[in-house]
């Protein structure tokens, strides 16, 4: 339901775009709507407000109930939360697919990741499609600062 509205809202918008600018005291992130992408530009990661994006990231290290020593996860744990992380981000890009719309996450200006209708999938073997990352190394750098900053 709320998806059914969101998209018929986006979808009243003809022609033109809308630009927002996120600052306190410096800016902390730009983000800009046409009629078929949004676009995410964080000038400032270490922002409180951008750093609450680290649940995105799934943190390398988690804590043990037992001895609430900190602990590093075991690869298999990674890579599945990796892959649950993909398939959610999957499910999203398709239903921007579905209605001709795309989103755009940037970082200081360079583009680190693309989903929706508007993309070249570069991640075949994992089978994902509309899942565009133009620089792997470029968004592992922006997921760590963001889980470091927000400790």
């Amino acid at each position: 339901m709320i998806k059914d509205l969101f998209f018929k809202s986006w979808n009243l918008i003809n022609s033109g775009s809308l630009e927002v600018e996120v600052a306190q005291e410096k800016n902390i992130a730009n983000v800009n709507l046409d009629k078929d992408t949004v676009i995410v530009d964080v000038k400032d990661a270490r922002y409180p407000l951008i750093s609450a994006l680290k649940n995105i990231n799934y943190g390398i290290e988690i804590e043990s109930r037992e001895d609430k020593k900190v602990k590093k996860s075991s690869i298999s744990d990674k890579k599945d939360k990796i892959k649950n992380l993909l398939n959610r981000v999957g499910d999203i890009a398709s239903l921007l697919a579905e209605n001709n719309k795309t989103f755009v996450l940037k970082h200081k200006g360079k583009e680190l990741v693309k989903i929706g209708e508007d993309t070249k999938s570069l991640i075949p073997s994992l089978k994902k499609r509309h899942i565009q990352i133009p620089n792997k190394i470029r968004l592992i750098l922006f997921l760590k600062e963001i889980s470091i900053s927000s400790r």
